[in-house]
């Protein structure tokens, strides 16, 4: 499915939108292909409201976020948005294994939400 990656005009965060349903393949795909823009940032608003998570199960969510930050070490702070009313179990588990692994992690149903908070110092 489509994946879109765009450094923010202020530099200091990266944006990822994915739409569809999505497979372990494709996130880590997403990862690789946005690797080379942590050298200016350290934050990242995902964009998930067109996104489909169902695919995975809970164990592929898991190692995933286990392995964002071994992926991307720069990131520190992850901002995901989310579709209202989506499943809050995927969402649970990326966020607090996400932060158990060393990257603050917060979901928002609001994207304006999640820049304020992905911005704040």
């Amino acid at each position: 499915m489509p994946t879109l990656i765009q450094l923010s005009d202020c530099q200091r965060y990266l944006t990822v939108y994915q739409s569809g349903p999505l497979s372990v393949a494709e996130i880590k795909q997403a990862r690789l292909d946005s690797a080379g823009f942590y050298n200016n940032c350290d934050r990242a608003l995902v964009d998930y409201r067109e996104a489909d998570l169902s695919p995975l199960n809970l164990l592929e969510l898991d190692n995933l976020a286990m392995e964002f930050k071994q992926d991307l070490p720069s990131c520190r702070r992850m901002a995901i948005v989310r579709t209202i009313g989506s499943d809050d179990n995927y969402y649970e588990h990326l966020t607090n294994v996400c932060t158990i692994g060393g990257v603050d992690t917060r979901v928002f149903e609001s994207p304006s939400q999640a820049l304020d908070w992905l911005l704040r110092d």
